[in-house]
């Protein structure tokens, strides 16, 4: 890994203390219902249809394992006036 990530990802885990946790909540909308792993496109196809939300593009992060590893991952989540709300399973 360059430099340039090793840094960007140092800084994220030093900012894992203040992440927001944010709550799931189960929608449905004329038969579609978001799909497991598709979070981009579940909160892509969700604002198509409620532009008064907005798309929060972050990551997931998980509790390092005995070797001191962190599993982060990109996500998409949902700002509804101002409350995060994550709507993939």
């Amino acid at each position: 890994m360059n430099d340039e990530y090793s840094t960007y990802f140092q800084q994220l885990l030093e900012r894992e203390s203040v992440a927001a946790k944010v709550p799931f909540r189960e929608v449905r909308l004329d038969g579609w219902e978001p799909r497991k792993g598709d979070c981009h496109r579940n909160v892509d196809f969700w604002i198509r249809h409620h532009p008064e939300n907005k798309a929060v593009r972050g990551w997931l992060f998980w509790k390092p394992d005995a070797a001191v590893r962190y599993l982060i991952m990109a996500h998409s989540v949902l700002d509804e006036n101002g409350q995060l709300v994550d709507i993939t399973p």
